[in-house]
């Protein structure tokens, strides 16, 4: 073409305009209030759209007053597809449909349509434009032009697509008047797309087996109708259409030829037709794969996104594992942003130094495609944390090697496994407890049960009550032990000097007296925190006597493992410095060379003592998240330190109470 050839656009907005020219380079597209204006002879095609039907139907009826026979296509509201055949009354040799706002495809398949509205037009200057054959191509021809439609089918996205695409380009085939394609799957057929004049899209819809199109669809196979006058059956829906070929589209669907011309369609076009279905049949096979992987790789991306665990998808890069993806749980677990991880090896971003052997594990997994799981440790916003990795080779195909690396994170996991085995351990310590310490003064109420008939004397019995007291001590406590457990209940804000007081009053204390510091609010179980409390009370009165005097209270940073006074100079701590709190009395201390056997289970010094009562505080203690140091402080007294695992929730009470309970 010239560069006189132009395309005149009357009333498109200006982006379907520019679009237009894009596809259309090889014409000059203009954009026109009106075509009088224009040099009839220069225009190729007049691409018309408008507000509102009747807008349109008026800019049509002005074009079709022109001396000039170019084509004309209408752009049409989808919306207005009941009254297309007005538009052609108008003037429209071709109607295109549109979204209300036109989108990219919409004006690609006007594109296409104008091209061939030109083609067409400079091919058959002497085509008829109302019913009839037109001129055709020999079939060997007729076959390339079917054959370039099949490969524009091929490329289609959908079912709708296709059809649009099939009744658009059927004229490079076929002589029609009328083309459509219905489908009849539910009661009623219903028209998916339709091409020609005097069509009647708002005629009263068929039942799903009446006509000529259901029993097409019902039998499955090719109907040629010479005259539908002459079949009492055919239903036509328009009274000037004559010759029918109506071919089986898949299962559920017809393609028609109409013409209003009797006899119109022969072998060759009947073959023609049923060749142009099977490819058609395909091409929708083909767009619901595509429907079918595109559900499931939204539903695979979804699940990759939304999955609790952290996960990454990888590629292999000259043997280094680079990050491809990363989703949600991963940002969250390892703080890297997905478009800061992308294209970073995985063993620089979150393996730890010196940690490389599960990376290699993960390169030998994506070079034999075989899946594989570690235990493995990883740098986290929380600093190096257990985790299960898993990885998931998915293509091992020539150099394209990736795949998906998943972390668990086992940290509960190991923490109910510490759980286990200390409860395991305690079930066995407490099985060599009660073989061995219960046994002793079981041995010896036995015996003094039996000296006492033996000798008919009352005296034994006393020993006997006591040895049954201190069984019955231990029992408690052996009792007390198994409740703790590594747990404790549901924590809640707990003040240590109010729990520091009440504890004193559960404790037999003589002339004892206790003396409470400034003591913060703490996260914990209060029933559990005053049995540690009653605990360390008991041991300070039965190794310091009944007027031993206890202290309670804060330590800071500084005086942490020191035998400073818990209450300071001052008498108080900051708020923010304090780590921990002590249990100190004035008593003889800890014994020499055994200060660090304190905690442990049955160790006593006392002959009637159990050995479990500081084994119960550091149950306790640990449950908690503390740890504890037992000394001798400055006086020389029992110390208990209990450091907290973490600064807790400080809020000093600021009472300090003295007196003797």
């Amino acid at each position: 073409m010239t560069s006189s050839s132009r395309i005149i656009c009357v009333g498109t907005d200006d982006r379907t305009t520019e679009t237009l020219s894009i596809a259309l380079d090889e014409y000059e597209v203009i954009l026109a209030d009106d075509i009088a204006v224009e040099d009839a002879t220069a225009v190729e095609c007049v691409v018309v759209d408008a507000g509102g039907m009747a807008a349109l139907e008026k800019r049509l009826s002005s074009i079709g007053g022109r001396d000039f026979s170019s084509p004309v296509v209408a752009f049409a509201n989808r919306e207005w597809s009941p009254v297309v055949r007005d538009l052609f009354a108008a003037g429209a040799t071709d109607v295109v449909r549109r979204e209300p706002t036109p989108n990219d495809d919409d004006v690609h398949l006007l594109a296409r349509r104008v091209s061939r509205a030109v083609s067409e037009s400079s091919a058959y200057s002497e085509r008829e434009t109302s019913s009839g054959h037109s001129e055709w191509l020999e079939t060997g021809e007729r076959l390339e032009r079917l054959r370039n439609l099949g490969s524009e089918l091929g490329d289609a996205e959908s079912r709708a697509v296709v059809y649009d695409l099939l009744v658009e380009g059927a004229d490079t085939v076929f002589s029609f008047d009328a083309c459509t394609i219905a489908d009849g799957d539910g009661d009623r057929i219903a028209v998916r797309a339709a091409r020609g004049t005097d069509l009647q899209l708002d005629a009263e819809p068929l039942e799903a087996d009446a006509g000529i199109v259901g029993r097409t669809i019902a039998e499955g196979r090719t109907i040629t109708v010479d005259d539908v006058r002459e079949v009492n059956w055919a239903r036509p829906t328009v009274d000037s259409y004559r010759a029918v070929l109506s071919v089986p589209l898949g299962d559920t669907a017809a393609f028609q030829l109409i013409s209003t011309t009797a006899a119109a369609y022969d072998e060759t076009d009947t073959w023609l037709a049923e060749l142009l279905c099977t490819i058609a049949e395909h091409a929708v096979g083909r767009t619901a794969s595509k429907a079918v992987l595109t559900a499931e790789r939204d539903w695979f991306e979804a699940l990759f996104e939304n999955i609790p665990d952290a996960a990454i998808q990888y590629v292999v890069d000259e043997d280094t594992l680079r990050i491809k993806d990363a989703n949600a749980a991963f940002v969250r677990l390892f703080g890297y942003e997905p478009n800061d991880a992308v294209g970073e090896s995985v063993l620089d971003l979150i393996v730890p130094s010196g940690v490389e052997a599960p990376v290699e594990a993960s390169l030998e997994s994506a070079r034999s495609a075989e899946r594989f799981e570690e235990e493995v440790r990883r740098s986290t916003v929380d600093g190096q944390q257990p985790f299960l990795l898993r990885s998931v080779p998915v293509s091992t195909d020539g150099a394209d090697r990736r795949g998906y690396l998943i972390y668990t994170d086992i940290r509960i996991q190991k923490r109910r496994e510490r759980q286990l085995q200390r409860k395991n351990e305690r079930l066995d310590e407490f099985a060599s407890l009660v073989s061995h310490d219960l046994r002793n003064p079981l041995s010896i109420a036995i015996g003094n049960a039996e000296l006492a008939l033996e000798r008919e004397s009352l005296e034994p019995l006393t020993i006997i009550s006591e040895e049954l007291e201190r069984m019955e001590r231990m029992i408690e406590e052996l009792l007390s032990l198994a409740r703790q457990g590594d747990v404790v209940g549901d924590p809640s804000p707990v003040d240590l000097g109010v729990a520091a007081e009440e504890a004193w009053t559960h404790v037999q204390t003589a002339n004892a007296r206790l003396h409470v510091g400034d003591l913060p609010t703490v996260d914990g179980d209060r029933s559990r925190i005053e049995e540690l409390l009653e605990n360390c009370y008991r041991n300070a009165i039965e190794h310091g006597g009944t007027d031993v005097s206890v202290t309670v209270g804060p330590i800071d940073r500084e005086s942490v493992g020191s035998d400073a006074s818990p209450l300071g100079e001052s008498g108080g701590v900051p708020s923010d410095e304090i780590v921990g709190f002590v249990v100190e009395d004035d008593g003889p201390g800890f014994p020499a060379g055994h200060v660090d056997e304190v905690l442990e289970y049955g160790f006593t010094t006392d002959d009637d003592g159990t050995g479990f009562g500081l084994a119960i505080v550091d149950e306790i203690a640990a449950a908690h998240g503390w740890s504890v140091v037992t000394a001798n402080g400055s006086t020389g007294g029992a110390r208990l330190e209990f450091q907290f695992g973490g600064h807790p929730a400080v809020d000093p009470v600021g009472s300090t109470q003295e007196g003797s309970r």
